[in-house]
Formats: structure tokens, sequence, C-alpha cells
């Protein structure tokens, strides 16, 4: 996919699409836990790019997050709560240290949705911005 240089309307479009896509995570009952802190967001995303391939256990999974806005103790209290919550579904095993962990069939699938919308409101401005590069050529 090639990017252009966004100048003028279509970065302010850009911004615009940005910020949609924060007030629809911010209204999302399910999400909006996940994205009010930089680590859980990045455990979301993480568990759903490893979604059925998740082998490791919760420790190892909190070892894995680049983002350390919240301590290890704050971290397994907001997995506790997500799972209370039936957010995050944890596979049990003998050793507690190795529960693997992952997102419910519903955030998924929440997820996957608000993501795809966002993806396809850029796809639809980049295809307007090489119709109107296309066009200023002509000219």
């Amino acid at each position: 996919m090639k990017w252009l240089p966004l100048r003028g309307a279509i970065m302010r479009s850009v911004f615009e699409i940005e910020l949609e896509k924060e007030r629809r995570f911010a209204q999302s009952c399910k999400l909006s836990l996940f994205h009010r802190n930089a680590t859980t967001w990045e455990l979301l995303l993480l568990l759903a790019a490893e979604n059925e391939h998740q082998t490791i256990g919760v420790y190892n999974t909190l070892a894995r997050l680049e983002t350390r806005y919240l301590g290890q103790s704050a971290m397994l209290k907001f997995l506790r709560e997500r799972r209370d919550d039936r957010l995050l579904c944890f596979d049990e095993h003998e050793k507690k240290s190795m529960w693997r962990l992952g997102l419910s069939p519903t955030v998924l699938a929440e997820l996957t949705e608000h993501l795809a919308a966002h993806y396809r409101e850029l796809q639809e401005l980049e295809l307007e911005q090489e119709i109107g590069l296309e066009t200023n050529k002509r000219e």
C-alpha cells in the first residue's frame, strides 16, 4: 500500500477519523475498560493478536508488555476484575502461574468490528486522496 503525504483537509480528516475511533472505544462498555490505560490496551491488543495461539502463562504474558504504566500487582488485580466481568477467560493449569488467558469471544468480536470500521474509513480517505491527486494531474 502506497502512502501519500497528507496535507490540509486530508490531514484534518485523518484527525477526525482518529477522534471518532477514540470516542467509539470510550463509548464501548467492554473496550473502554481496557482503553483507559496504555498498558491494559496493549494487553488487549496482545491477546487479540495471539487469540488462539496463546500458550504462555499469565505472568509471562504480563512480562511481554512493553508499556509499564501499571505495576504487576495492579495488572493482576485488573485481570481478576476482567475475569469477574467475563471479559477475559482463564484456561486453568495445574500451576496458577501457568494459567493462560484470552479474550472473551464478545470482546474479541467487538474489538475486531471497531478496528475494521476504523481501517475502512482510512482506506476510503486514502482512495479519496488518490482520486483527488489524479484529478489534479489531469488539470
